[in-house]
C-alpha cells in the first residue's frame, strides 16, 4: 500500500462485484466499479490505421465519460490501483485502458497500478489477490485488441453493403455469420430430406406364470430387421416397408410360440462426467432447465458475482467462462469429506478422482464449481432466486458427483425364436446408484421376469408399429453450442453471445427451443457466402481462433493475425464484393409457374425489405404482388396421395413460396392443394379496420382507419381500387397561411415520428414536436409544441424562433394546470 493512510482502490467491472468484495476488504479500500470497457473504437469510423501496422484509435465511449470521471477523481484521492476485472481477454483488455487512463494520478500519489486475478470471490480468494498483484498480461490484451479489430473489419466494411442490397440496419459479424451457415444448412438438409416409412413389431409374450415380457422382433429367415431410424438403409438391414407385410409377419408370431435361445448377462459401470466448463454447463441448463445461453451466462455471472447471505455478500461460484475440467486440490479434498459425512464411506470414490483437460484448451481457469461445497441447494434455497437455485443445484451436483463412487448395473438380453424369426428383450437393472444419487442421468430399470433357456412363452400380443425416418433435427441451444465447441468457432466466453446477436438480428427465430433461419437469415447468407467465401468458412474462421490463442500465447504478433485476414483474401473481396452480393439476391429471385391474375404473365419470387414476396414479371407495367405466407413447419413429411405413376406416397415439401407433391421414385411432382396443407399455416393476422367521419377526397368513399406495425392511418373503404391513404388528425389546422388541412402524425422512411399537413404534398409543412392547439400568450402563435428535455422535464414550449415562452405541465386533483414562464427555449 502507498506510504501514509491512503486508500487503495480496487476497480471491477459490475456493481454486484464491487459490492461483494468491498464487504470483504473493509475500510482500508475503495472498492468502485467501471461498469465493463471504457474505451473502445469509434462507432462512426472505422477506427484502425490500416497503412500503420492496424494501429487502433481508442475513445471513451459516449455513455462512460461520467464514469471515467469518478474514476479519474477517486484515482487522484487514493493511493495503490488494484484492477481486479475478470480474469480472460476481456478483462485483461479492460485492466489495460484503465492502467493507461490512471497510472498517472497512482504515480502522483506515491502509488502504483498493480492487476490481481482470482478465480472466485471469496475472502481467501480476494486477500491472497492483494497480498500478491502481478503485471497486466499483454499477450492476452493483443489477442483482445486482434479480435476486436477484426470484427471492425468485418462488420464496418461488409455492413454497409448489405444495407445497400438487402435491408437497413443490418450487421455482419465474423463469427456470427459461420454460425449463421450452419444454421442455414441444416435447414437445407431438412428441405432436401425425403423421408422413408418403415415398421417395427413389439411382442408381449407370456409365461405360465402369467408374467409379461415385452420383446422386439429384430431377425426375419436370416435378414436382420431395421427397428430403428439409423439402420434404415444401412447395409446387411431389411426394411418393413409397408403396413400389408408388417400384418403379414403380425400374423406369423400371433400363431407360434416363443422359445428362449440366449440370456446374456453383462455388468456395466457409469462414471460420473467431469465438472462443468462454460459450454457443457451452457448445454446441460438448456437440456435440463430450458435455459437460453444468454440466460445460463447471466444468472452464472450474478452467482459468481456475489449473493447476500445474512450478514455478507458472497461469491458461490468460480469463474464461469472456462474451457478447463482442473479441480483445485482443496476443492477436490472438500467434496469428498462432504460425499463422506453426507452420504457414507460406500458413496465415496475409492481414490481422487481427476479427468485430463484437453489439448486445445486453454486451461486458465479451474472448471466451474461451488466455491463452498458445504453450502447446499437446501441452505441457500432462502436467498437465491428461482433460477439461481436451479442453475447452482446443477453446478454442486455435477460438482460433487465427481468424487462419488461409480454407478453399478446389469444388463440383460433375452434372445427368443420362433417360426423362422427372432425377437429380443432388453432389461437393466441398477445394483448400486452410487453418484447418481446426486446427479441424475434420468435412466430407469427396465425390469425381466425370470425365465431359462429353452423356456417356451406364448403369445399374449402382438403391435406392429408405424415409423418414418426423420430429418437432422434443428439446432437448439445445447446441440449448436456443442456444434460451435466442436468445430473450434468463437470461445466459451462468446457462445452466448453469437446466438443472442442471430436472435436480435432476426436473421433466426426460437421456435419450440429450436433455431431457424428466417427469410432475412437466408438472403445474408446466401450473400455472404457468394461475396465473401472465405470469411464465412468454417474451417477458416476456426483457424482464426487458433491465431487468435496463439497471440495470446505469445507464439506469433497480433499484427500478423491481421495480416493474414485482411491482405490474405479480405481486403479484395470486399473490392469484388458489390456486384457478387448483386448476383447472390438475383439468384435466389426465381420464376414460378404461378399465373399473374392481372396480366396473364408469370410470378415471381422477389426480394423486398420485408422478405420475400411474389411479383409480377410484367412489372413495371403490371405491379400485381402477393405475400407468401409462412408455414408452420416445413419439413418433409410423407402423406396418403399417391403418385399416379407407380402408386407410391407422396412427400410434401415446401419451396419457398408453396407446398409441393412429389414422388420419391420418379420424380413426379404437384402443387398441394388447399385441402392438402390445411392448417400448415400461420393464421392471417386479423385486420383492425375501425370506421371514421372522414371522407376520400379522391373517390368519394368513407374512409377507415387502419393498423400497422408504423402505427394508426386513415385509408379509402374502396382499396384495391382506391389507395388512398392520410394520417389522423391530432386536431390542429395546419399553421401554413393559406392551407386548410390538418396536421397528422406521420413517420419517416427511417420510422421517426414527426407530424406533417394531411394535404400533402400540395401542403409540405412539417414539425418534429408534436403540436398542441394552445395559442402562445407572449408572440401569439397559433400552436405550441410538446417537448421533454432532461432539464426541465415534460413541457410545451413556442416553435417561434426568440420567443421565450416556456408551459410547464403540472397535475393536480385530475386536471392538468399551465404556469407560464418566459426563459430563452429554441425550437
Amino acid at each position: 500500500m502507498a506510504a501514509g493512510k491512503q486508500k487503495s482502490l480496487v476497480i471491477v467491472e459490475s456493481k454486484a462485484k464491487a459490492h461483494t468484495i468491498n464487504g470483504i476488504l473493509g475500510k482500508d479500500y475503495k472498492v468502485v466499479s467501471c461498469n465493463g470497457h471504457v474505451r473502445d473504437l469509434p462507432p462512426r469510423q472505422l477506427g484502425v490505421d490500416l497503412e500503420r501496422g492496424y494501429e487502433p484509435v481508442y475513445e471513451v465511449s459516449p455513455d462512460k465519460k461520467k464514469s471515467v470521471e469518478a474514476l479519474k477523481k477517486s484515482a487522484r484521492e487514493c493511493g495503490d490501483i488494484f484492477l481486479a476485472t475478470d480474469p480472460d481477454r476481456e478483462g485483461e483488455a479492460i485492466s489495460w485502458h484503465l492502467a493507461e487512463m490512471l497510472s498517472s494520478a497512482a504515480r502522483g500519489n506515491g502509488g502504483a497500478v498493480h492487476r490481481i486475478m482470482f478465480n472466485e470471490i471469496t475472502r481467501d480468494a480476494i486477500l491472497r489477490g492483494i497480498q500478491h498483484p502481478g503485471k497486466i498480461n499483454m499477450n492476452k490484451v493483443y489477442a483482445q485488441q486482434a479480435r476486436r479489430i477484426l470484427d471492425r473489419l468485418v462488420g464496418y466494411q461488409i455492413s454497409p453493403l448489405l444495407w445497400r442490397r438487402i435491408k437497413q440496419g443490418l450487421s455482419a459479424g465474423r463469427v456470427q455469420s459461420v454460425a449463421l451457415r450452419l444454421i442455414r444448412d441444416r435447414e437445407e438438409e431438412i428441405l432436401q430430406f425425403t423421408p422413408e416409412e418403415y415398421w417395427s413389431l413389439e411382442a408381449h409374450l407370456a409365461t405360465d406364470g402369467g408374467e409379461t415380457v415385452v420383446a422386439d422382433l429384430v431377425e426375419v429367415d436370416g435378414r436382420k430387421v431395421a427397428d430403428r431410424a439409423e439402420e434404415v438403409g444401412k447395409k446387411g438391414y431389411h426394411v418393413i416397408a409397408s403396413e400389408d407385410e408388417a400384418r403379414a409377419l403380425a400374423a406369423r408370431l400371433a400363431t407360434g410360440r416363443a422359445t428362449v435361445d440366449k440370456i446374456t448377462t453383462t455388468p456395466k459401470r457409469r462414471q460420473p462426467l467431469p465438472p462443468y466448463i462454460t459450454s457443457t454447463l451452457q448445454q446441460d441448463a438448456a437440456r435440463r432447465l430450458g435455459f437460453s445461453g444468454d440466460r445460463t451466462m447471466r444468472v452464472a455471472q450474478s452467482l459468481y458475482e456475489g449473493v447476500d447471505l445474512d450478514q455478507e455478500a458472497v461469491g458461490l461460484i468460480t469463474y464461469m467462462r472456462t474451457d478447463s475440467v482442473r479441480m483445485a486440490e482443496e476443492a477436490i479434498a472438500a467434496a469428498r469429506a462432504h460425499v463422506k459425512k453426507a452420504y457414507g464411506e460406500k458413496y465415496l470414490s475409492p481414490s481422487e478422482r481427476r479427468f485430463k483437460v484437453k489439448s486445445t484448451a486453454q486451461d486458465a481457469h479451474e472448471a466451474i464449481r461451488p466455491t463452498d461445497v458445504s453450502r447446499t441447494p437446501d441452505k441457500l434455497k432462502r436467498h437465491l432466486t428461482k433460477d439461481q437455485l436451479a442453475l447452482y443445484t446443477l453446478i454442486w451436483q455435477r460438482f460433487v458427483a465427481t468424487q462419488m463412487a461409480e454407478c453399478r448395473q446389469t444388463a440383460t438380453s433375452i434372445d427368443f425364436s420362433m417360426d423362422g424369426m427372432k425377437l429380443r428383450a432388453n432389461g437393466l437393472v441398477v445394483e448400486f446408484d452410487g453418484f447418481t444419487r446426486v446427479y441424475e442421468m434420468e435412466r430407469e430399470d427396465r425390469l425381466l421376469p425370470a425365465v431359462s433357456e429353452g423356456q417356451v412363452l406364448s403369445t399374449a400380443g402382438i403391435e406392429p408399429k408405424q415409423h418414418f425416418t426423420r430429418p437432422p433435427a434443428r439446432y437448439n441451444d445445447a446441440s449448436l453450442i456443442k456444434e460451435l465447441e466442436e468445430r473450434d468457432i468463437g470461445r466459451p466466453s462468446t457462445y452466448a453471445t453469437i446466438i443472442k446477436t442471430l436472435l436480435d438480428k432476426k436473421y433466426v427465430t426460437r421456435e419450440n427451443k429450436a433455431y431457424r433461419c428466417t427469410d432475412l437469415g437466408e438472403v445474408t447468407d446466401a450473400v455472404l457466402r457468394k461475396a465473401f467465401p472465405e470469411t464465412v468458412q468454417v474451417e477458416f474462421t476456426a483457424h482464426m481462433e487458433d491465431e487468435l490463442d496463439d497471440v495470446e500465447q505469445g507464439r506469433i504478433a497480433w499484427q500478423e493475425t491481421l495480416d493474414e485476414f485482411y491482405h490474405g483474401h479480405f481486403k479484395q473481396a470486399v473490392e469484388e464484393a458489390r456486384e457478387k452480393i448483386h448476383a447472390a439476391v438475383t439468384q435466389l429471385e426465381t420464376p414460378t409457374d404461378e399465373v399473374c391474375p392481372s396480366c396473364g404473365k408469370h410470378l415471381q419470387v422477389k426480394w423486398g425489405k420485408n422478405g420475400f414476396f411474389l411479383s409480377c414479371m410484367g412489372y413495371p407495367d403490371c405491379k400485381e404482388t402477393r405475400n407468401i405466407a409462412h408455414p408452420v413447419k416445413v419439413e418433409p413429411e410423407l402423406v396418403e396421395a399417391r403418385c399416379p405413376r407407380d402408386g407410391h406416397k407422396l412427400v410434401r415439401r415446401w419451396e419457398r413460396y408453396r407446398f409441393v407433391l412429389e414422388c420419391p421414385e420418379d420424380g413426379f411432382r404437384r402443387p398441394a392443394t388447399a385441402e392438402e396443407t390445411e392448417g400448415l399455416f400461420h393464421a392471417a393476422p386479423v385486420a383492425v379496420v375501425e370506421p371514421s367521419d372522414e371522407v376520400c377526397d379522391k373517390c368519394g368513399s368513407p374512409m377507415v382507419v387502419r393498423t400497422w406495425k408504423g402505427g394508426r392511418f386513415l385509408a379509402c373503404s374502396a382499396y384495391p381500387k382506391c389507395k388512398n391513404t392520410k394520417g389522423i388528425s391530432i386536431g390542429v389546422p395546419c399553421p401554413k397561411q393559406g392551407c386548410t388541412g390538418q396536421l397528422a402524425e406521420r413517420r419517416s422512411r427511417f420510422g421517426k415520428v414527426f407530424y406533417g399537413c394531411n394535404r400533402y404534398p400540395d401542403c409540405d409543412f412539417v414539425a418534429w414536436n408534436k403540436p398542441v392547439l394552445e395559442k402562445c400568450p407572449d408572440c401569439g402563435a397559433p400552436y405550441l409544441v410538446e417537448k421533454n428535455t432532461k432539464k426541465d422535464g415534460p413541457h410545451l414550449a413556442c416553435a417561434t424562433k426568440g420567443c421565450a415562452v416556456q408551459a410547464r405541465h403540472r397535475r393536480g386533483r385530475g386536471e392538468v394546470l399551465t404556469e407560464y414562464r418566459l426563459q430563452p427555449v429554441c425550437s
